[in-house]
């Protein structure tokens, strides 16, 4: 198979393997039952997210991935060019994975955004905060997921299929929607939820500089840290996403700014960066959990060590015994 052999989609595969396993291990510590420290608003919102982005994952193979990295004899070249533009005699539910390609990109920044107001109600409304949360988290989740149906069922009820491009020699998926008609919603609700998301952090930061300068103790720093990282790849994927649809759909736009030579520089460029800003949007949350959160490195750790312990006692190389430090500090001492 070609996939196997083709350098950028082995990277690919092996980042993604590696942090699908990681996101699952660390949602597992979360949902343990003798983790209390781990019950909070944040880390239910963090579970919510594992199942949205191992979909996103799962689905970009059918959407991105396998077509983008298929050349015109590549091993899966012949689905690729039997689902053409022309041909409406297929059972594969192709139109599915591409409603759900565009409909994860929604939930996406839908949920990033989510998990700045989560950490801005802790720094603004610390007594209030979890109560809230408590209440209203199922029907905000809810909300979040069946609102862009609005939009994507679209692409759904129409024809999408391959098209094989012959300067890149790669296939890519289209739809009889219409590129513009999906960037027609999708990239105005992509600018506000970006400026809704600086405009929440950025008062989030003066909320706690203020707090600061009063000698008063914020809770879970490493918590806000880590959403604003989150943040700051958001807003990098949201730039490359408004170039692309600018090229896409405006050239003349970008041309009264630039030399054509130069947008097309800049837009090879772009189209390689998109990609791992994406998958880094997508797995993003277990890591940076890993590096802000002491306790899931410690439970990460301890069960490595575990791993390790019984495989050398069931190959009989030895015994071990792995100690587990229990406390009851929050889980971003």
């Amino acid at each position: 198979m070609d996939l196997l052999t083709n350098f950028k989609f082995m990277i690919t595969l092996f980042y993604g393997v590696t942090s699908v396993a990681l996101y699952a291990t660390v949602t597992t510590f979360i949902f343990a039952k003798n983790n209390a420290n781990f019950k909070g608003s944040f880390f239910k919102l963090f579970a919510v997210g594992f199942f949205m982005n191992i979909w996103t994952y799962g689905n970009s193979f059918v959407t991105l991935r396998v077509p983008q990295n298929t050349p015109k004899t590549g091993y899966f070249a012949q689905f690729f060019w039997e689902h053409n533009r022309t041909n409406l005699d297929v059972r594969f539910p192709l139109s599915f994975f591409h409603m759900f390609h565009f409909h994860f990109a929604y939930t996406q920044y839908l949920f990033n955004a989510l998990m700045c107001w989560n950490r801005a109600m802790v720094v603004f409304f610390p007594l209030k905060s979890e109560n809230f949360w408590r209440r209203y988290l199922i029907p905000i989740v809810l909300i979040l997921f069946l609102t862009p149906f609005l939009t994507t069922s679209q692409i759904f009820l129409h024809h999408s299929y391959y098209e094989y491009s012959v300067d890149s020699d790669y296939f890519s998926i289209n739809t009889t929607y219409g590129k513009a008609s999906i960037y027609k919603y999708l990239m105005p609700t992509l600018i506000i939820l970006t400026v809704l998301n600086i405009v929440i952090n950025v008062m989030t930061f003066i909320r706690m500089v203020c707090m600061n300068t009063y000698g008063h103790r914020i809770l879970e720093m490493n918590l806000l840290i880590m959403s604003f990282c989150v943040f700051l790849v958001d807003f990098f994927l949201s730039a490359l996403s408004v170039f692309n649809y600018l090229v896409s759909n405006s050239m003349s736009t970008l041309e009264l700014f630039w030399e054509t030579d130069t947008i097309k520089y800049y837009n090879v460029r772009t189209q390689i960066l998109t990609p791992f800003a994406s998958d880094f949007l997508t797995f993003s949350h277990p890591w940076l959990l890993v590096i802000f959160s002491r306790q899931i490195r410690e439970k990460l750790l301890q069960f490595i060590c575990c791993c390790i312990v019984k495989k050398k006692n069931g190959s009989g190389t030895g015994t071990g015994t792995v100690m587990v430090k229990r406390g009851s500090r929050s889980a971003w001492d």
